[in-house]
């Protein structure tokens, strides 16, 4: 009778149960012996709704557990049965609920990109930074699949965009694992908005391997996440400057970090100008060198400043070419595995034609010897 019932409840076919009104409770509650799935387990999965209206109606329970762990509501968000989620949840279904796995109906939500049952489950009061059995949180889940909605959803609900797995790895190091730019944009933007020490801090921290979010993009060969990295940590690097320009400007010294190295130069010749002039002015009005010393000083600090930043524009420059060597690097051994095993199958291919012709030349020759008698 059970199987009848689940074979009812596939098609939808309501008349199966309001015409057998001698239908046991129990059977209502059973559960399978493949996948330990209930009446309302088919039901979801299978987005049969008049059954489904049926077997509330009928007080079944709406929290029994499937081998993986899923209750009928953790079916609805992994379908993003929208109303059939509603309906679990006005019917007593417990949304806190963690499957086999200790995913909750968040993570399952985000896996399969349904925001708006995510939407749901969060204005539950559910909590956002509960970790399954990775240790990741409903926004790991997120990046790792790539569901930009969820995302925006989570980090609007103030999900914790720092949180890292167990094995140390941030947001940010599965945006760059799974090639997720996207979201790893949108996580930029709001670790800038929090503090450009938040920004830099999840750019460059490593996980339990020691690997950066740029080392976990070059290895994996997404080259548009390590120049989405490198181009934010430049831009953050300007920024800084400016805010350097500002404070230097308090002690009316004006001073420019610009990446042309003309305009440096020309910055550097009239600051030696001015302390040589200074040098002169002084020695004539019969000033000590103490005096000479102070009035210069503020263009001396000036001059070290801007060969300063020069330097450092010239190491991030030699870092950025080292990072796009090695990812080159890689790049280039696999393709070389590749053709590799492309060498050994035509080898293949060539043996295997070599073979058939020769195949074909004796059985031509059979042909021909049993023509012949």
């Amino acid at each position: 009778m059970f199987k009848v019932l689940v074979s009812a409840v596939i098609k939808d076919d309501i008349a199966v149960f309001k015409n057998n009104t001698d239908i046991k409770p129990v059977l209502l509650d059973m559960q399978d012996g493949k996948n330990r799935f209930t009446l309302l387990h088919w039901a979801v999965l299978h987005n049969s709704i008049n059954c489904l209206e049926w077997l509330l109606q009928n007080k079944v329970n709406v929290n029994l557990k499937s081998d993986k762990g899923w209750t009928p509501i953790h079916i609805a968000a992994i379908k993003g049965r929208v109303e059939f989620f509603k309906k679990l949840l006005n019917n007593g279904a417990d949304i806190s609920m963690k499957d086999s796995r200790n995913k909750t109906v968040g993570h399952l939500a985000c896996s399969h990109g349904h925001s708006t049952i995510l939407e749901i489950y969060l204005k539950q009061g559910q909590d956002t930074e509960h970790q399954d059995y990775l240790g990741w949180t409903a926004a790991h889940t997120s990046v790792y699949h790539g569901t930009l909605d969820c995302l925006n959803i989570l980090i609007k609900h103030d999900c914790d965009i720092e949180a890292i797995d167990n094995d140390g790895n941030s947001l940010i190091h599965l945006c760059c694992i799974e090639g997720q730019v996207d979201c790893l944009k949108v996580l930029c933007n709001c670790a800038k908005s929090i503090g450009i020490l938040t920004l830099l801090t999840l750019l460059q921290n490593p996980n339990d391997k020691g690997q950066t979010p740029k080392m976990v993009a070059v290895q994996n060969l997404n080259d548009s996440c390590v120049e989405l990295i490198m181009d934010t940590i430049k831009s953050v690097s300007e920024q800084f400057g400016n805010k350097v320009d500002s404070n230097v400007d308090k002690e009316n010294v004006q001073l420019n970090f610009s990446n042309d190295e003309s305009l440096i130069e020309e910055k550097k010749c009239e600051t030696e100008d001015k302390v040589q002039n200074c040098e002169k002015l002084t020695k004539e009005s019969g000033a000590s060198d103490i005096q000479v010393k102070k009035e210069a000083a503020p263009y001396i600090n000036l001059s070290k400043k801007m060969l300063l930043a020069t330097l450092e524009e010239k190491d991030r420059v030699i870092r950025r070419l080292s990072d796009y060597l090695e990812f080159e690097r890689i790049r280039r051994e696999k393709l070389e595995a590749q053709m590799d095993e492309n060498r050994i199958y035509i080898r293949n291919l060539l043996k295997l034609t070599t073979k058939n012709q020769e195949t074909n030349r004796t059985l031509n020759g059979f042909a021909k010897v049993k023509g012949n008698t």
